[in-house]
């Protein structure tokens, strides 16, 4: 029996002592070493505290150096006396023309200085998302940078290898995508390797006639996989001229307990001064969230964010108060097109709605009064744009521009840890681009953008467009015109309004009142709407039987409320694609407006306007 002097630990308490241990027989394929020196890293404190999962008691220091003292009968490499150096085994050394490195985090800078002093490589590349990484990759040695974000990684690798691809790559991600980029800009006969970990459970998807054909070899890296015989003489023949400096710490085994605490506390200890934070796992941190907008689902965010300890809050809102488009939209008609009950927050259940699908004027109210009434617009700064925002790879935060009073000379800047934009994707209006338009000498509104003061009332109107907007336009201004006039450029599905079998005369006052004292009650209501709407998702299927006669219903519906109209029927019944291929629109007295006498329904786009229309 040998018996030896080592530092021991027992995971997961993770306290070390000096103990004296017995070893196993030899084999005839091992040796024995009287180690002068060994080395303790982050894996060694993962085994230790119980990050990594082996059994204990653990002996630390996987690699180290010392002088032969024994060895077995199938050795042939060493010999008693030689001094060698221990270390993980792996598949050893070749030249190649071109190094490729996919992910430059400290595994990834550790293999480009170590291609850049080891092997006469013509080209070392890194790869990565980071500018900051690719910028300490060149200092190391890269001979050349690609930025994943902003380039094809596969053609550009091809590129600087003259269309051959990398005769060597290395990930170091451990993410599938980035593998198979690795492996398809590789040459033929190329030697590939993974030396990041993934979750387990995660693939790769490989072609495996192409991977095949081409000959390429990809293998697993476990700690890095270098050969001590081949890699340290190739590394250490002539220290003067070869050596890579790496940061070190040396101290007398008999201090390990103090060692470890300053290995990874003491920033003067560790490369880059990157100090391991002594903090428990799952311990919580301020961090701060903006919010752009406080529309509907702003409001929401507020409520629910505010409640969020150590979550600093902070919402921008370009108008001079809550309601997003409920607070921009403001034509004749606007209303919800889906029932008012599943249109409403849980935590603020309004029971004494005044209309099935209500109307912007109450939406708005509901809103702002439910902004106020849990004060949730002391997170908000109103009349304040986000006008830009970028991320700081260095802070790990979001800096974004903030313009004041809509004052491009009043620029402020503000920075969070996570930004959320709910401002939305149909706020952003503008004028049709129709030749002549300006010369037109009337009066000009747009739906987003209503004009209250202008007068309709026994004018010649002109509707341009039937989407969500004109189709509750339409028969909210026909009483008021002289003559109205519907631009249709193409044809499109209207239907009654969604769960309308609910919808019958407006709530009553005693049913209102009901709901008001029972809570219960009204939520049974709203989900039986809810589940009525969640239903009709057969419909939307294109094979199916539902969609057919989905299609056929809807086509019936509206042939019925033109009045079997020929020339109503042809521009504006779809017969080029089923029912849902677009957002069917319910358009309550859309399709009567059509039908009246005083409208005309005109077919195409507008070539150009002059001044009278």
């Amino acid at each position: 029996m040998t018996t030896s002097t080592a530092i021991v630990t027992t995971a997961p308490e993770g306290t070390f002592e000096i103990r004296d241990i017995t070893l196993k027989e030899m084999r005839s394929d091992e040796i024995v070493v009287r180690m002068v020196a060994t080395g303790v890293c982050h894996t060694d404190f993962s085994c230790a505290n119980g990050t990594i999962p082996v059994p204990s008691p653990i002996i630390l220091g996987h690699e180290g150096a010392g002088v032969v003292e024994c060895v077995g009968p199938d050795v042939y490499h060493v010999q008693v006396g030689d001094h060698v150096v221990l270390s993980f085994p792996a598949c050893g050394a070749e030249l190649w023309g071109s190094i490729v490195i996919y992910g430059v985090g400290s595994v990834g800078l550790a293999g480009v200085m170590s291609a850049a002093k080891l092997t006469p490589a013509a080209r070392i590349v890194a790869v990565d998302v980071s500018e900051e990484k690719l910028q300490a990759a060149s200092k190391l040695g890269a001979t050349h940078v690609i930025n994943s974000s902003e380039q094809d990684v596969v053609k550009a690798v091809r590129d600087l290898t003259n269309g051959n691809g990398s005769d060597c790559a290395f990930d170091t991600t451990g993410n599938g995508k980035v593998i198979e980029a690795m492996i398809a800009a590789s040459t033929n006969t190329a030697k590939v390797a993974s030396v990041g970990s993934s979750p387990i459970g995660h693939f790769v998807n490989i072609e495996v006639a192409s991977w095949i054909g081409r000959g390429i070899s990809y293998s697993g890296a476990c700690q890095g996989s270098a050969v001590p015989r081949v890699t340290v003489p190739h590394v250490a023949p002539d220290p003067a001229s070869r050596a890579i400096h790496f940061a070190e710490h040396s101290m007398n085994g008999n201090h390990s307990s103090a060692g470890f605490s300053e290995l990874f506390q003491d920033p003067s200890k560790v490369v880059d001064e990157y100090k391991i934070p002594d903090v428990p796992l799952g311990s919580s941190r301020n961090v701060k969230a903006i919010y752009i907008g406080m529309g509907m689902s702003g409001i929401d965010f507020a409520y629910h964010a505010g409640k969020v300890p150590n979550l600093e809050v902070q919402l921008y809102e370009k108008n001079d108060a809550p309601g997003g488009t409920w607070l921009e939209n403001q034509y004749p008609g606007c209303a919800c097109d889906v029932p008012i009950a599943t249109y409403q927050y849980r935590w603020a259940l309004k029971p004494d709605w005044d209309h099935y699908y209500a109307y912007q004027p109450d939406i708005l109210k509901y809103l702002q009064d439910v902004a106020e009434e849990h004060d949730l617009t002391r997170f908000c700064k109103f009349k304040h744009q986000v006008t830009s925002a970028e991320w700081l790879e260095d802070k790990g935060k979001w800096r974004v521009a903030v313009m004041e009073d809509n004052d491009p000379s009043k620029i402020r800047y503000d920075e969070a840890e996570f930004l959320i934009n709910g401002s939305g994707i149909l706020n952003s209006w503008k004028w049709p681009d129709i030749a002549g338009r300006k010369e037109f000498k009337g009066d000009m509104v747009h739906s987003a953008r209503w004009d209250k003061n202008v007068d309709l009332k026994g004018k010649r109107i002109a509707v341009i467009g039937i989407g969500s907007s004109a189709i509750q336009v339409v028969p909210s201004v026909l009483e008021q015109s002289e003559k109205l006039y519907v631009f249709a450029r193409s044809k499109t599905w209207i239907t009654p309004g969604y769960a309308s079998k609910y919808a019958g005369p407006d709530d009553s006052d005693e049913l209102k009142k009901r709901w008001r004292n029972d809570s219960t009650d009204y939520l049974r209501y709203v989900k039986s709407i809810e589940l009525d709407l969640s239903g009709i998702w057969k419909m939307f299927l294109k094979e199916g039987s539902a969609n057919a006669e989905a299609t056929e219903f809807a086509r019936h519906i509206m042939e019925n409320k033109l009045n079997h109209r020929k020339d109503l029927i042809e521009g504006l019944v779809p017969t080029e694609f089923p029912f849902g291929c677009r957002r069917p629109t319910p358009g309550t007295g859309f399709l009567e407006a059509l039908a009246n006498p005083k409208t005309t329904l005109l077919k195409g786009g507008i070539k150009a306007f002059d001044a009278t229309g």
